[in-house]
């Protein structure tokens, strides 16, 4: 038997987990991936759709979905009770009164258990967080795709999708979101499943649209000038 038979007889038995779609993805309506270390899928907008996606054959009724909402300043946690602005999901406001500094999800449980039961830090936790819960059981379903490419799953593959509308116009300057998805099991309390560090989201640099008020202001600033301007040119 040849090396080229030996190889494709085992590439025939190994699994293609890794062309797979995975259990939980995140993704923003309008967003951009970045791969590299960042591997996210990330917004500029103020104001954007974030979208919770869950494979409908490996979706768990037993177990409780979370999303965590992280605040970061220049890509790292921030210290417990720093002021961050404000933040709004469903069109509802929180700020550092409704956060809390830890490691999710834990500290929603139980906060006696364990540290190693938490979702990973990578990089950003501890910070000031919230969680938010999402109910897959209810939720339309979509085609699979893969958000790191764009991918579409396989034929007939279905996945979960729950919409949060979130708007960040209210943060601090140099403050965003991180955003992580994952499944809890509240029996067993640990976390059983959740969004690979490569398809979670956030935002990135947020661009902030002025407020009426300021927009108003500039424009009397401008047609200001247009008078002087006038005026200046009858001397």
């Amino acid at each position: 038997m040849t090396k080229y038979s030996i190889v494709v007889i085992l590439s025939a038995l190994l699994p293609l987990n890794v062309w797979a779609i995975p259990e939980l993805q995140l993704d923003i309506e309008g967003g951009f991936y970045v791969g590299g270390t960042e591997e996210s899928t990330l917004t500029n907008a103020s104001s954007f759709t974030l979208n919770a996606l869950a494979l409908t054959t490996t979706y768990d009724s037993t177990l409780t979905y979370a999303i965590s909402i992280g605040i970061v300043n220049n890509h790292n946690g921030i210290a417990d009770g720093t002021d961050f602005g404000s933040f709004k999901v469903g069109g509802v406001s929180y700020n550092v009164g409704d956060t809390i500094w830890d490691i999710p999800p834990d500290q929603f449980f139980d906060p006696n258990l364990s540290k190693d039961l938490d979702i990973q830090k990578h990089g950003i936790f501890p910070t000031e967080f919230l969680q938010v819960g999402v109910d897959f059981g209810s939720a339309s379903t979509i085609s699979s795709y893969n958000v790191q490419d764009g991918s579409s799953g396989s034929s007939g593959e279905l996945m979960y999708k729950v919409d949060f509308l979130i708007d960040a116009s209210g943060l601090l300057a140099g403050f965003d979101l991180h955003f992580d998805l994952y499944g809890y099991d509240p029996t067993a309390k640990k976390v059983e499943v959740k969004a690979p560090f490569s398809h979670d989201a956030g935002t990135a640099e947020i661009t902030k649209i002025p407020e009426p008020s300021i927009i108003a202001l500039l424009g009397m600033g401008l047609f200001g000038l247009g008078l002087l301007g006038r005026r200046r040119s009858r001397q």
